[in-house]
C-alpha cells in the first residue's frame, strides 16, 4: 500500500513540474513575443503623449505584449540600446546634451540597427535630423511634428507589425 502511495506522490511531482515547465516555456515565448518601444525625450508631457497613443493603438489588451523603455536623455538611451534590442525607437530631435543626429551617430558607430521614428516641435529640425540620417544603418521610418497624430501614428505601429 505504501508503494502505491509513494508512486502516486511521485506521479504527482512528475505532472507538477512538467506543468511548472510548460508555464516557464509559455512564459519564455510571451516575452520573445513582447515588441520593444524605447522613447527618448526629455518633455515628460510629451512622453506621457506618446504613452497613449500607444495605449490607444494597440488596445489595452494588447498592451501586455508591449515593453515600453523611457529615457529623459540621449546619454540613458544609447547605453540601454547599446546592450538590448529594440523594434522601434522614437527619438526627439532636440535634447540637451545631444541632438538626434549625434544619436543616430553613435547607433550608426555601435552598428545598432533599428527603424527611428523622430519627433520634434519644429518642423526645420525634422528636416536637418533626416538629412543627417541618410547613409545610416538605422532607417528612419517616420517623422512627426509634436504632438504625434494619433491615426498617423497607429498606422506606423500597424507597418512595422508592433500591433
Amino acid at each position: 500500500m505504501a508503494n502505491r502511495s509513494q508512486a502516486k506522490d511521485l506521479s504527482a511531482c512528475l505532472i507538477s513540474d512538467k506543468v511548472r515547465s510548460l508555464l516557464t516555456v509559455k512564459d519564455d515565448i510571451d516575452q520573445m513575443r513582447k515588441k520593444t518601444i524605447v522613447i527618448i525625450d526629455d518633455d515628460a508631457v510629451d512622453v506621457v503623449d506618446i504613452e497613449r497613443k500607444i495605449a490607444a493603438n494597440v488596445g489595452m489588451v494588447n498592451l501586455k505584449n508591449i515593453k515600453i523603455e523611457i529615457f529623459n536623455s540621449a546619454d540613458a538611451g544609447l547605453e540601454w540600446l547599446f546592450s538590448n534590442e529594440a523594434d522601434l525607437l522614437i527619438l526627439d530631435v532636440c535634447l540637451p546634451e545631444v541632438d538626434a543626429t549625434g544619436v543616430m551617430k553613435a547607433l550608426n558607430k555601435n552598428h545598432v540597427i533599428l527603424p527611428i521614428c523622430l519627433i520634434s516641435g519644429v518642423n526645420e529640425m525634422l528636416y536637418i535630423a533626416e538629412q543627417v540620417g541618410i547613409g545610416q544603418e538605422s532607417v528612419i521610418v517616420a517623422q512627426f511634428k509634436k504632438p504625434i497624430p494619433t491615426e498617423e501614428f497607429g498606422k506606423l505601429l500597424k507597418d512595422l507589425a508592433i500591433v
